[in-house]
């Protein structure tokens, strides 16, 4: 949530008259002795990630309230995400293709599975070549990360 704001992408919605929406993830674990807030990322190739919260129909819930509230050009309605946001990205593109235009993701664990969208979903992915907690390979995270399970922070 904050990485929207550390970014200055409040700044861009202002500037170019969009609206933002920056929702925080609901359910919680324990990582490394502090609570840290996960999205639940669903199931993919090797691993379920991040607990049983409805984490898409709350999104998808969100949207159709968004509708009610503001003028909202169904058709450019965006979801972008970093890490574990960007697993939950994916998953949102797999997911919710009728309501979600495209996805951008930022350095995200992995793509689910059973990944079927309705439709062809366009995809900007940003991963560094040298990540080492979420390797855009596919191995196995090589740093404090390896400790836990491969789905980000």
């Amino acid at each position: 949530m904050r990485a929207a704001y550390m970014d200055n992408v409040d700044k861009a919605a202002d500037k170019f008259e969009f609206i933002l929406v920056v929702s925080e993830a609901s359910s919680g674990v324990e990582k490394f002795g502090r609570q840290r807030r996960t999205w639940n990322g669903g199931k993919w190739a090797s691993d379920e990630c991040c607990g049983s919260s409805d984490d898409v129909g709350f999104i998808s819930k969100m949207i159709d309230e968004l509708k009610i509230g503001f003028k909202v050009d169904e058709k450019q309605i965006y979801a972008t995400g970093i890490s574990n946001g960007g697993l939950m990205t994916n998953r949102l593109g797999c997911e919710l293709s009728d309501k979600i235009a495209a996805i951008a993701t930022v350095a995200p664990a992995a793509i689910a599975s059973e990944c079927k969208p309705l439709r062809v979903m366009p995809v900007m992915d940003i991963h560094g070549t040298a990540d080492p907690a979420n390797p855009p390979d596919g191995s196995e995270p090589k740093s404090i990360f390896a400790k836990e399970k491969r789905y980000g922070v």
